[in-house]
């Protein structure tokens, strides 16, 4: 691997304690029968709980240090890992953090809530149809924060925009130091939620012409939604990171393991959550993380994953998840 790229050359912050491991789960490969499964542990990154969001925050919050920013603007799940982690990335830098979380504010702060609360970070909840009614409500509240004299910086839902794909993309790099320890091809499962980290694996794969096919189990958004975000995603990413990588569909979007919407648990979910953890001591959280091993295990056991290499299962984090 020669190329330089944008992704790994960018101002970033220091957030984090890279690369993660990969770690073999012998165990839970034995007990699903099939190839050889690896984990990689990005809820290991280091900030607060861990999870893959401190990739992308590393790069936007740089940028917005760069503009010399004084507040953080940003939008998730009442139980959002991206807005805890935001909250604290923000805290580290000495900017204040604006929250703004669907639905409604519950009795009991718990979970990444309580994070939340222990960063200072100002929450408002927003009874809204979607992502692109609270973008309305942040460019709102953004625009009277700059009137007031503030910096204010947004980042998207998940902090999926080309910049946070950037920082995903770290995540594939670390797999071509660490690639020594998979057998033949890679299939990589990945939660897919607001799309960034798999949007990054995907670029990454192109840029180092890796031989992944990657999976995303999708938690939030149905099939043919998430399948039109993530090519714009990937469209826009390409055209600014690495032009010159062929485009290849080594990719898609699985949506059998949402169940009643997002945030809520399932049967499938609760059996990967258990298997995990008696098998390998991972904890799984039931937003995201029990969705995609869910997804990981019915693909072994449906034989789609084939017997020829290994299974990468991407650990985006999640942990304070499983104490709502």
């Amino acid at each position: 691997m020669t190329r330089t790229n944008g992704s790994l050359t960018a101002p970033a912050i220091d957030l984090g304690i890279w690369p993660t491991p990969l770690h073999p789960a012998e165990r839970l490969t034995v007990a699903l029968g099939g190839s050889p499964i690896f984990v990689k542990r990005d809820d290991l990154s280091g900030l607060g709980a861990g999870g893959s969001k401190a990739r992308k925050l590393r790069l936007l919050l740089a940028e917005a240090r760069a503009d010399d920013a004084t507040v953080v603007l940003t939008q998730g799940g009442p139980q959002s890992n991206h807005c805890a982690q935001t909250a604290m990335a923000a805290a580290m830098v000495g900017m204040r953090s604006e929250l703004f979380l669907w639905g409604e504010d519950p009795d009991t702060r718990t979970g990444n809530l309580r994070i939340d609360d222990l960063c200072n970070a100002d929450v408002r909840f927003v009874a809204s149809s979607g992502p692109e009614e609270v973008d309305a409500i942040i460019a709102e509240r953004a625009e009277a924060l700059r009137e007031s004299g503030e910096k204010p910086y947004v980042i998207p839902v998940g902090g999926s925009n080309v910049l946070g794909v950037a920082g995903a993309v770290s995540g594939a790099a670390e797999m071509v130091e660490q690639a020594d320890q998979l057998p033949g091809r890679v299939r990589v499962v990945v939660a897919a939620g607001s799309l960034g980290t798999i949007a990054g694996l995907i670029i990454g794969s192109w840029m180092f012409e890796l031989d992944w096919e990657i999976d995303g189990v999708t938690v939030f958004l149905a099939a043919a939604e998430a399948e039109s975000r993530l090519e714009d995603l990937l469209d826009e990413s390409r055209s600014h990171l690495c032009p010159w990588a062929e485009r290849r569909h080594n990719y898609r979007i699985v949506a059998d393991q949402i169940g009643p919407g997002y945030g809520q648990p399932t049967e499938g979910g609760a059996e990967a959550q258990h298997l995990a953890a008696r098998t390998e001591g991972l904890l799984l959280d039931p937003t995201y993380t029990s969705k995609a091993m869910a997804g990981l295990i019915d693909g072994v056991r449906s034989g789609r994953f084939g017997q020829d290499g290994a299974v990468v299962f991407w650990h985006t984090g999640g942990l304070a998840g499983l104490f709502q």
